[in-house]
């Protein structure tokens, strides 16, 4: 995927001068084109990924494009924050998890009001329920941004509790009171949606 050089514009504090590309404490800035090869090369790798978690993330495919496309700048733009390769992928999924955080806080029309799910909605044994990913995307749509999150990067990005907790920066037991709320709260909007698909067929 190539970034057009209007996006691609570099920022004061770097200087375009560097010839080599170096992650160390003492040489962490990079050049425009040192940047551009690595970013592109992330994306070329993870990219597929990258658009399921946007879009479950969004709910919507013109959303996804755009929180995408804003995170790829932004990745492009502070790339020389990675100090260890390794980390790279999981950085990148950080850095389109807090693009979407933040576009949800300007448009009202995304934000979610928090609402208890009344224990009773839920029901005591488990019900096997036929999923697809439409009317998943409709369950997820409905949950409260902050559950939403937590449970696409557990059971979509296969992240542990850990490393939720790290990347969200809160504690252990945050991210476990979240997932089982959330589960919840999904299995319950899975219930409903399911309702209404029946009805409609």
């Amino acid at each position: 995927m190539q970034i057009s050089d209007a996006l691609l514009e570099v920022p004061r504090e770097i200087d375009p001068q560097v010839d080599s590309v170096s992650l160390d404490a003492e040489r962490e800035e990079l050049s425009v084109a040192q940047r551009r090869a690595w970013i592109e090369q992330l994306i070329a790798d993870h990219h597929q990924s990258l658009y399921r978690f946007c879009y479950r993330l969004t709910g919507n495919v013109n959303m996804a494009e755009d929180v995408l496309q804003q995170a790829y700048l932004i990745a492009f733009q502070r790339i020389g924050q990675v100090k260890d390769p390794a980390k790279a992928r999981s950085w990148l999924f950080t850095v389109v998890r807090t693009t979407f955080l933040k576009e949800v806080r300007k448009k009202r029309e995304w934000v979610f009001t928090d609402v208890e799910v009344e224990d009773n909605r839920v029901p005591d044994r488990p019900r096997r329920l036929e999923v697809d990913s439409q009317r998943l995307q409709v369950a997820l749509d409905a949950l409260p941004e902050t559950f939403r999150v937590t449970v696409v990067m557990h059971y979509q990005q296969q992240m542990s509790y850990r490393e939720i907790a790290e990347q969200l920066e809160i504690p252990l037991g945050t991210v476990m009171s979240r997932l089982s709320r959330g589960k919840r709260m999904l299995k319950s909007k899975l219930l409903v949606t399911q309702k209404q698909f029946d009805s409609e067929e």
